[in-house]
């Protein structure tokens, strides 16, 4: 089965990496964009991808994520 990715970038004082262990103590796991650079870049960027089908659980999560990022 092959998936699809899509690039997020959020407002620039977001840091996913730090998003990324907030979204990791609720269950969730994200990718931030940090990892893909030997750069300090991509610090407000999310990798989303998608390989499974939607389900209610995974638009709960996607609803959790955005309240994590909006705390942020």
């Amino acid at each position: 089965m092959g998936g699809m990715v899509i690039w997020l970038e959020l407002d620039k004082q977001v840091n996913t990496l730090e998003l990324y262990h907030s979204a990791r103590d609720k269950g969730l796991t994200i990718t931030p964009g940090s990892l893909f650079s030997s750069q300090d870049t991509y610090q407000h960027f999310l990798r989303v991808s998608f390989s499974h089908p939607w389900t209610q659980q995974r638009i709960n999560a996607f609803k959790s994520l955005s309240q994590l990022i909006k705390s942020h």
